[in-house]
């Protein structure tokens, strides 16, 4: 049987560098929207807003076709994205057995997010990720609140990500450890 491990959550969280790390200690492949999306950036462009949308819808759309194809040979998976209650709920219409997912859901403080927001920008972060409405705190609080939600479609486990000592807490790890038994 195969194991769906989904990691999403605020922006700035850590969310990418705690898929690599499972991925890394559990040996199981892992897909993240960032990086999908980058490629696709990179090949086909962007010249605003709606167009880099078009990118993250397509970036779930390959996530989604991954997770069919290990499905269909029962392996497991991690994936990784900021995903929307549509496309877990998606997600859920494709999965087999009940029990064979679960979530980490990443949250912090707006104003840390924020400001490790902000730096990520200034550090060469690519061109996709560089068009967004967060311009201000107002407008980032506006999108993280825009983009939390309570009852998501599988079971989960709600992490406080302000800091990212919860990258490496056995208590994680455990629960990784023994869904993908």
């Amino acid at each position: 049987m195969s194991h769906l491990l989904l990691i999403t959550g605020d922006l700035a969280t850590g969310k990418s560098t705690f898929a690599k790390l499972l991925s890394q200690n559990f040996s199981i492949p892992y897909f993240d929207k960032d990086s999908i999306k980058e490629r696709l950036g990179d090949t086909i462009g962007f010249k605003n807003r709606a167009e880099n949308l078009k990118l993250s819808q397509a970036s779930f759309q390959f996530m989604k076709l991954c997770f069919l194809r290990f499905q269909e040979q029962n392996k497991d998976i991690i994936l990784e994205a900021n995903f929307r209650k549509s496309e877990l709920t998606e997600l859920k219409s494709l999965i087999r057995k009940e029990d064979s997912a679960y979530l980490f859901v990443l949250r912090g403080k707006e104003t840390i997010l924020y400001s490790r927001f902000q730096k990520r920008l200034k550090e060469n972060r690519h061109p996709v990720h560089q068009i967004n409405d967060f311009e201000t705190l107002d407008g980032f609080k506006k999108y993280i609140y825009s983009q939390r939600y309570d009852d998501y479609p599988f079971p989960y486990i709600v992490i406080e990500a302000d800091d990212f000592s919860y990258q490496k807490k056995e208590e994680y790890l455990n629960i990784v450890k023994d869904f993908f038994k």
